[in-house]
């Protein structure tokens, strides 16, 4: 009876341990068994590039390099984790689409912005980060009939999205965030609302 008594000590205790690791991962937005390992970034001014790119097989983040236009619909797949150079952000969810490119200066100076055209986009991955600036007053862009976001976690930064929004729940609704350059070079991001940046229907499906 005494050894019956350890064993079960024993499956008990491993059944704990089990669990904390399980609750852990789930922590970790349930996404890393699932997490995709790709090159880093892509760069490309042409539809092949930018479909690959933005594919499950593609890189974290996309940088266009010229103004870009689709005949379909354009989708952003996959789930991506970021080390930003040991940071306390290491691991972080997150998939970008840069909407511009910039001087090799300290500040990195906006040099030009681009325009996206696509029939719909939808942003299946989870934490995507749509990105631009502004320049003489113009900023890059996405145009599209709609943008559907089937996950957590976008943000917009300084960029226009003329095109009416599709949010699968209420909680992509309410996890997504919108933000503008502050003034003057290198200006602090300030939070605005999504309606500041999204020119169009804000939706949600269910």
């Amino acid at each position: 009876m005494r050894k019956l008594g350890v064993v079960l000590a024993v499956l008990m205790f491993g059944f704990v341990l089990t669990a904390c690791h399980h609750d852990e991962a789930d922590s970790h937005d349930s996404y890393e068994t699932d997490a995709i390992t790709g090159p880093t970034s892509a760069f490309g001014g042409d539809a092949d590039s930018l479909v690959e790119g933005l594919s499950t097989t593609g890189a974290w983040v996309f940088e266009f390099t010229d103004h870009m236009t689709l005949d379909g619909d354009l989708f952003v797949d996959g789930i991506f984790y970021v080390n930003h150079h040991g940071d306390d952000q290491t691991n972080r969810l997150q998939r970008k689409l840069v909407l511009y490119s910039s001087a090799s200066d300290e500040d990195q100076t906006i040099v030009e912005n681009f325009m996206l055209n696509a029939r719909d986009v939808y942003l299946n991955s989870p934490h995507v980060r749509i990105v631009s600036g502004e320049l003489n007053g113009v900023r890059g862009a996405i145009n599209a009939n709609t943008l559907y976001v089937n996950n957590n976690g976008l943000r917009l930064e300084t960029v226009d999205i003329n095109a009416n929004v599709v949010f699968g729940t209420q909680a992509y609704l309410d996890s997504a965030t919108a933000w503008i350059s502050g003034e003057g070079e290198g200006g602090d991001l300030i939070e605005v609302a999504l309606e500041d940046l999204i020119n169009g229907a804000i939706i949600v499906a269910e």
